[in-house]
């Protein structure tokens, strides 16, 4: 009787390109499922449970398997095809590109909606970059202007930074007062209604004199006694 020997195959029935596919489950929580495709059912379920040895094993089994070095419950190798690596290797490319999406997404998001901090000093070079010109006005325009409609001068005018010129009336208590009227202090000599300049360096103050036209930029203030107070008073 002849003697009937066995003739094994040189490669597994089982496919290198769906091992691959089936293990990239296993990025999503679903280890171990190309190990019961190719008959491992026991080392499958040891993979199920532990996450892929913590995605260690899984990751190995990758490796192994581009290698073409991954075998099946015989111990055969996976059928190996042409184009088993670039579909294998394409998920890692497309995750690779979905991640950079979210990246600069959520940069671009962030500067977006992130608040801009301000301080007084930021504030104040960005003023002074940016210098916006004051508006010139006399004294007495100035004046008649609050006389005209004080509600509206308040709401228009108060906090804002104006040019002023006028006729100094006094020099007196650290601040400079413009006459309204000048036909009666060319007159008489003397105003009840005028707009007092605060804040002004010493020796600005120091360098002018009663009856002399003065111009100075300054921050429109209070009404207080007939009196237009301005303040932050600059040459």
């Amino acid at each position: 009787m002849a003697e009937e020997r066995l003739i094994r195959p040189a490669d597994s029935h089982k496919m290198r390109l769906t091992a691959g596919l089936l293990l990239w489950l296993g990025l999503f929580g679903i280890n171990g499922i190309h190990r019961f495709y190719v008959g491992k059912s026991f080392t499958g379920l040891l993979m199920l449970v532990t996450l892929g040895g913590l995605y260690i094993w899984t990751l190995l089994d990758f490796v192994t398997i581009l290698a073409g070095q991954f075998t099946d419950s015989l111990k055969l190798p996976l059928q190996k095809g042409d184009r088993d690596i670039p579909f294998l290797l394409a998920p890692f490319v497309v995750v690779g590109l979905l991640l950079l999406l979210v990246i600069v997404a959520g940069n671009s998001n962030e500067e977006e909606t992130s608040p801009t901090s301000s301080t007084p000093e930021s504030d104040a070079r960005s003023a002074s970059a940016h210098p916006t010109p004051a508006p010139s006005i006399t004294a007495s325009e100035l004046y008649a202007e609050r006389e005209a409609n004080a509600t509206r001068f308040d709401q228009q005018r108060k906090g804002t930074w104006v040019r002023v010129s006028g006729l100094i009336g006094e020099i007196d208590d650290g601040r400079v007062q413009l006459v309204v009227d000048e036909e009666s202090f060319n007159l008489i000599g003397i105003t009840i209604q005028t707009v007092d300049l605060h804040d002004l360096p010493t020796s600005v103050q120091a360098s002018v004199n009663k009856g002399e036209r003065f111009t100075a930029t300054c921050k429109v203030g209070d009404y207080i006694l007939g009196s237009m107070q301005l303040r932050d008073c600059k040459q």
